[in-house]
């Protein structure tokens, strides 16, 4: 039986929280003006350095407030005063779809998952989700943004250049406006979170990159500990995501990914933005679909391994060949393998077929001829081998190339770890 996920200490002289209600429970948020009034001055003052005017500041603020109508009302006094005296004792992680890209890594939305170790604080998986959906709207971005980034991105087709020119000025700044919407309505979406929902359960949510999580939970960045876990399909380690989260396992917290479909994250919006959020769903969608294709091909690179396992090969302590590397590197569809293997297959009949010969001669003439049986059987193997001893080298080399890419790849695949975000939600206290 593994250990709690919190630890636990007398709380009888807490007093109540302020944001507890003390007689029947009230959610004092849904009963005020939802605009630019709920936000603080520091928030504002904040938002005016990102650019933004008192217009769009107001707009944003209404929008968030929208993404906000999932949280309940406040938990009970006993839930407040207990959860503020417990811990858990591994932050909660919860990665994005993919890595994103340079450009944009807010492009793709975070899985949608859940912990059990969030329910001793109240936190239920139907909220949580709640949270996740609508998360991933507001970090969407406005459709209407994206509408005209993609109205610049076709017209820098055009042959005339200054209808180029025009196209790829209204896609850049349609790109940028987008991501700095987006990246406010995160900001807003979080700080409110943390303030109505996670803070009075005590624990707070934020979004960090890999190598602050990975300070946080005290995982070895000195080179000692394997940033990504091996390549292996049956434990679903295929993607960067997957295997990223494996290497972790011992630190975080253990997740749930089967959970209950989506209850439309963008009811409570506008329809524009409900259009925004379906194409940050429809990115979402080709990345599986990308990752079922992975996972087809790793599997039949990992029964081309078996395969080789059966002629003689060994890990890289035996031949040198290490198969992890082997699986980064190695094509699925290498027809002149696949022909070597094909060569390798028939001259092991031959070898096999050479043996039940001399067995049965043996049999038939008793073992006063045993000693030319066996001459004629190392004669008929010596060229039999020495075929096959030039496929096996043959393979070698081209299994070695393979590695010799793995490698490559590997270390690309390692810096594109640094990439990745999380929502991470750890002990208040």
């Amino acid at each position: 039986m593994g250990q709690p996920e919190f630890s636990t200490n007398t709380y009888k002289e807490l007093a109540p929280p302020p944001y507890c209600a003390a007689g029947p429970v009230r959610n004092h948020y849904y009963h005020q003006e939802r605009n630019e009034a709920s936000l603080t001055t520091s928030d504002i003052e904040l938002l005016h350095e990102d650019g933004l005017s008192s217009e769009q500041i107001s707009k944003e603020a209404a929008e968030v407030e929208a993404a906000l109508q999932w949280i309940p009302p406040p938990p009970s006094y006993d839930t407040v005063a207990r959860s503020s005296v417990m811990r858990l004792r591994k932050p909660v992680a919860i990665p994005r779809v993919d890595v994103g890209s340079f450009l944009n890594p807010q492009a793709l939305p975070f899985i949608r998952a859940y912990s059990t170790v969030l329910a001793s604080h109240d936190v239920q998986q139907f909220d949580f989700l709640a949270f996740i959906d609508n998360i991933a709207v507001a970090q969407a971005g406005p459709a209407y943004l994206q509408a005209l980034e993609l109205a610049g991105m076709g017209m820098g087709f055009a042959p005339e250049p200054a209808t180029m020119a025009a196209g790829m000025a209204l896609q850049t700044a349609a790109s940028i406006g987008g991501r700095v919407v987006a990246a406010v309505r995160t900001k807003l979406f979080l700080e409110k979170s943390n303030e109505r929902y996670f803070h009075p359960r005590g624990l707070k949510v934020s979004i960090r990159k890999d190598k602050e999580l990975a300070a946080m939970v005290g995982f070895p960045q000195d080179g000692s500990a394997r940033v990504l876990a091996p390549i292996d399909s049956k434990a679903g380690q295929i993607t960067i995501r997957d295997r990223r989260m494996a290497a972790l396992a011992g630190y975080i917290a253990p997740l749930e990914t089967r959970v209950p479909a989506s209850n439309s994250a963008a009811a409570q919006r506008n329809v524009v933005d409900k259009i925004g959020a379906w194409q940050q769903q429809r990115m979402a969608s080709g990345k599986e679909k990308k990752q079922m294709k992975m996972a087809s091909s790793l599997a039949v690179k990992e029964e081309r391994v078996e395969r080789l396992r059966m002629h003689g090969y060994e890990d890289k302590n035996g031949t040198g060949i290490d198969y992890d590397e082997y699986l980064e590197g190695a094509s699925d569809s290498d027809s002149s393998m696949d022909s070597l293997e094909e060569d390798l297959a028939k001259v092991e009949q031959k070898i096999h077929n050479i043996n039940l010969k001399a067995q049965s001669e043996l049999e038939a003439k008793g073992m006063g001829k045993a000693h030319r049986v066996e001459e004629k059987r190392q004669k008929d193997l010596k060229k039999v081998e020495h075929d096959k001893r030039k496929i096996m080298r043959d393979m070698h080399k081209k299994m070695g190339r393979a590695c010799k890419k793995g490698r490559e790849r590997r270390g690309k695949n390692d810096k594109k770890v640094g990439k990745m975000e999380y929502i991470v939600i750890e002990s208040l206290y």
